[in-house]
């Protein structure tokens, strides 16, 4: 399949629930106009180039309002994004959801080069990261970034960035399945105290409850490289 063949929702954050070849996905379009979310101190001006969201690290923020009880249980998860990184915008999250004093899942960048992926329960947890071999913080570019986590592999993280895969992973896993969590998702910050916030644009953004191939990885961005100039 192709993200082309998906309705354009342009002008819509709306979460699309959507099956495809059997995968439901969760699609958060564009970030501009007409949203279903809500946008939570908007300082910097919201909309980014190449009708992104502009997060500021300060205290911008969205909450989808959306709990994710279709992926408890789960053992494989992908997220798909474009993002591009200001000079100060390093350790923060591009999504997250937060259940009780721990984390579900969360996925993060660090000091522009190193794509954290956090799943965690009350006792046990998932810590993976791969680090690329050059920081995309403040080179004024748009990347794609793509993680998928099979927590029943044997190398259950992988990360992409621009359609190539890292070759630095590391890692340590206490889990087999994704934690419940009733909690929502949160986009550009870890949880709704701004803590962790990421600063820079961010573009589309889709979660998968399965594993892409790179095949599939590759759909995506070449159906989306032309509008961030790549």
């Amino acid at each position: 399949w192709l993200i082309e063949n998906v309705p354009d929702y342009k002008n819509s954050i709306n979460i699309v629930k959507i099956n495809i070849e059997g995968a439901e996905w969760l699609f958060f379009n564009d970030l501009i106009d007409n949203n279903s979310c809500e946008i939570y101190n908007d300082t910097s001006g919201s909309y980014g180039s190449n009708q992104s969201f502009a997060f500021d690290k300060v205290d911008d923020h969205i909450n989808t309002n959306t709990n994710y009880t279709k992926f408890d249980g789960t053992s494989e998860i992908t997220l798909n994004f474009w993002v591009k990184v200001i000079n100060n915008g390093l350790n923060g999250y591009i999504c997250s959801v937060l259940g009780g004093n721990f984390f579900s899942f969360g996925f993060s960048l660090n000091n522009g080069n190193v794509f954290y992926c956090r799943i965690d329960n009350a006792s046990n947890r998932a810590r993976s990261w791969g680090i690329f071999d050059n920081t995309i913080k403040g080179d004024g570019l748009w990347h794609n970034i793509t993680g998928t986590l099979d927590l029943n592999q044997s190398s259950e993280f992988q990360a992409y960035l621009d359609t190539e895969p890292v070759t630095n992973m590391n890692g340590f896993y206490q889990l087999t399945s994704l934690p419940s969590s009733t909690s929502p998702l949160y986009i550009g910050t870890r949880d709704n105290t701004n803590t962790f916030n990421f600063g820079g644009e961010i573009g589309p953004l889709q979660l998968y409850n399965r594993v892409l191939s790179t095949q599939e990885i590759k759909q995506n961005y070449n159906a989306l490289k032309g509008r961030f100039g790549l």
